[in-house]
């Protein structure tokens, strides 16, 4: 049981915290502060705006909860930015994961690549 608690705390602390945007409302910093909830009599509960919204405007960011890079692409692209490539840094214990620097490895290692990653020694 520690070890899946261990586990849990470590996954926990995986989440980033996402760059900041002035636009966005100060209580909730992932949501555009013009946009709120109504009850619509003819929608429903529905997502308004209280001015107009700019085209390519970002009303709505979030961390991802999963991202993969695809096997196929790993040799051109960044599997912890997912940065395109051409200088692709590979995992040294593993065929799976490539980096575009030593600090995305180093990154990503301390992160979650520790969890996937099919050596159990990792970087020293």
């Amino acid at each position: 049981q520690k070890e899946i608690d261990e586990l849990i705390s470590k996954i926990s602390r995986l989440q980033k915290d996402l760059p900041k945007d002035n636009n966005l409302d100060s209580d909730n910093d992932f949501v555009l502060s013009s946009l709120y909830i109504d009850d619509d009599d003819d929608k429903g509960r529905c997502v308004k705006t209280k001015s107009d919204i700019s085209f390519g405007e970002c009303v709505l960011q979030e961390a991802p909860y999963v991202s993969y890079c695809y096997l196929s692409l790993s040799g051109t692209y960044c599997s912890y930015c997912f940065k395109k490539t051409t200088a692709i840094i590979p995992c040294y214990y593993c065929a799976y994961a490539a980096y575009c620097s030593l600090e995305c490895m180093k990154i990503a290692w301390k992160s979650y690549h520790w969890l996937e990653c099919s050596s159990t020694n990792g970087p020293t």
